[in-house]
């Protein structure tokens, strides 16, 4: 009968861990997921600002309208 209880006691103990380590995993993909989408906004974001602001295909005049939003909204970032 011993010998029983310690079966069933070892088997609880591996219940425990199997359910430990689901949670652990669920976290680590979640985790992982979020670092995914954070950086493909940021190349985004990247290509976005590479795009807007790269001088070589800007006249004077883009440039000035540029240089003149960022002053405006430098003005209302507080």
């Amino acid at each position: 009968m011993e010998a029983v209880h310690a079966d069933w006691k070892e088997y609880l103990n591996l219940l425990i861990c199997e359910e430990n380590h689901l949670k652990h995993m669920d976290e680590y993909h979640k985790f992982h997921k979020e670092a995914r989408d954070t950086q493909d906004l940021l190349k985004r974001m990247d290509k976005e600002v590479d795009q807007k602001y790269k001088p070589e295909f800007k006249d004077m005049y883009q440039m000035e309208s540029l240089i003149r939003d960022l002053d405006v909204s430098g003005l209302y970032s507080y």
